[in-house]
């Protein structure tokens, strides 16, 4: 059981665990449980956990990588759709 750094409070193993599957409200919930505290200041415990574990750190980093290339398109097609509504309908007002 690691500990969590700069706060010095043990990391419950179940929880480094579920991070370490990718399961990171099920860590909170388990925080939150063991140190009877908010869902919010669980999160900070957990997400200061993830800044001083390296490896912790690289997963969670990958992870989020991953999501933001897969919102990529989308965002642009959603954007490429209200310019062309947008488009239509100041053309049809001026028409």
């Amino acid at each position: 059981m690691q500990t969590i750094p700069r706060l010095g409070y043990p990391m419950p193993a179940a929880a480094e665990q579920q991070l370490r599957e990718g399961r990171i409200v099920e860590a909170i919930r388990i925080v939150q449980a063991a140190q009877n505290v908010r869902f919010r200041e669980a999160k900070q415990l957990i997400e200061t956990f993830i800044a001083g574990d390296p490896l912790l750190r690289r997963i969670w980093e990958a992870r989020r990588d991953r999501a933001r290339q897969r919102l990529r398109p989308w965002f642009r097609w959603t954007g490429a759709a209200v310019g062309a509504i947008s488009a239509y309908i100041l053309l049809r007002q001026f028409h």
